[in-house]
């Protein structure tokens, strides 16, 4: 028996860039990736360690957050003015929330960018990559 959850109906949202209290959802994400919470490891290694490297935990990485949406550029949490594209033109800091199903999830600040594709026989899509900056809080 198992007490898994199914991943469909996760949430990525994205707060409003004028307050940073409005979350909205971004709109057509597909297959989420992260965050990878970790510390970041600095070698202690020393001569008294006996021949073995040796690792101590000086910070905390929350990674990244990589996604693909199905792009609309009209769309107001992609869009050049007020979504995702903007944010990356601008090179701002924002603050984003991953829901799963069961309501937990993250809280975090993140860099944004984004890598456009254009195929021909699928729909116009963006990877987009949020990279971390500060700590990772729970929902």
């Amino acid at each position: 028996m198992t007490n898994a959850i199914s991943a469909h109906g996760t949430l990525l949202k994205m707060s409003d860039r004028a307050t940073h209290v409005t979350f909205a959802t971004v709109a057509e994400v597909l297959d989420i990736k992260g965050p990878t919470i970790k510390p970041v490891l600095e070698d202690a290694t020393n001569h008294s360690s006996g021949g073995w490297e040796e690792k101590v935990p000086v910070l905390m990485s929350g990674g990244k957050v990589s996604f693909e949406v199905n792009f609309i550029a009209a769309d107001a949490t992609q869009s050049k003015t007020t979504g995702l594209v903007a944010a990356a033109l601008a090179k701002t800091k924002e603050t984003f929330q991953l829901i799963f199903p069961d309501s937990t999830g993250f809280a975090f600040s993140a860099y944004v960018s984004m890598d456009f594709d254009a195929p021909v026989k699928k729909p116009l899509r963006s990877k987009v990559d949020l990279d971390i900056t500060g700590v990772v809080t729970t929902i």
